[in-house]
């Protein structure tokens, strides 16, 4: 597993990639106030501690290889560097949540749980993996995600799923 890199030589360290006094209106959104609180909460709460870790920085489905139902490989490396594992996960919940709904983005926290016990992850991490993904651009649909045989996705749909994420990570916080 990717988290379990043990010293890695590595000098790239996570960053986020926004900022969390941006003023947020997110039009396309009906939950505008929840979207602002949820940036508030970002402005104002310290990241959990975590142990630094060789982390993905990209790591989602379609990233993944698979032969025989089984993982084989992970792609697409440019953005991996040190910081919070918590981080891939949450940004890996966040692409199940578009790509298949809420209820894939637990069910693969809780595998991440069943392959390793010990481990606790805050909610909070959702809502930084939602802060660097946000936008006040409308949600478009990805094109590579067709490629990959996810024909199903509208912007609606995108737009629904995200705000259902948001809620979902607010109810947790």
């Amino acid at each position: 597993m990717v988290h379990e890199i043990n010293n890695p030589s590595i000098k790239h360290k996570y960053f986020r990639y926004f900022n969390s006094n941006q003023p947020v209106k997110a039009k396309w959104s009906a939950l505008h106030n929840e979207w602002r609180a949820a940036f508030e909460l970002l402005n104002k709460q310290n990241q959990p501690d975590f142990t630094p870790s060789f982390i993905h920085r990209d790591y989602h489905p379609t990233n993944v290889l698979f032969e025989n139902g089984k993982v084989s490989g992970i792609v697409d490396w440019p953005n991996a560097c040190l910081g919070p594992k918590e981080i891939d996960i949450g940004h890996c919940r966040w692409n199940l949540a578009m790509l298949f709904g809420q209820q894939a983005a637990e069910a693969f926290l809780e595998a991440y749980h069943r392959h390793n016990p010990s481990f606790s992850y805050d909610a909070y991490w959702d809502l930084e993996a939602l802060g660097n993904v946000f936008t006040e651009e409308r949600p478009e649909v990805y094109a590579g995600w067709e490629t990959f045989g996810i024909t199903n996705l509208t912007e609606e749909k995108l737009i629904r799923r995200l705000d259902e994420f948001l809620l979902n990570t607010l109810e947790r916080m």
